[in-house]
């Protein structure tokens, strides 16, 4: 998200919103939009902190959206075969976005 090149007055608020693949905290299907406002003292409030001269920052930032996998890599033939040092490639969108191994529990 970016800030507006419009100063916030008090009573003011602006909404964001995060760009495509983002949310707040990175949470998969998560809330895309966040609002601030400005207090009486001219301090921003909301779901974010203001760094003076900065982009918003805190736990209203958005946050590429990701996933938590697990799973077990057995052998085919004798599923009672927990295999390690497979290579685990994970890919998104035909790209390839990690790359891990698996350790002796499969």
């Amino acid at each position: 998200s970016e800030l507006p090149s419009e100063s916030l007055k008090f009573g003011d608020a602006a909404t964001f919103n995060c760009l495509d693949g983002y949310t707040l905290g990175g949470v998969h299907g998560g809330e895309t939009t966040y609002q601030i406002s400005c207090t009486s003292a001219g301090d921003l409030t909301g779901m974010i902190e203001a760094v003076a001269g900065g982009p918003p920052v805190g736990k209203g930032v958005c946050q590429l959206a990701g996933f938590t996998l697990s799973g077990v890599v057995f052998d085919a033939q004798d599923p009672s075969t927990k295999l390690a040092e497979v290579k685990v490639t994970i890919m998104q969108g035909g790209n390839e976005t990690a790359v891990v191994y698996t350790n002796a529990a499969g």
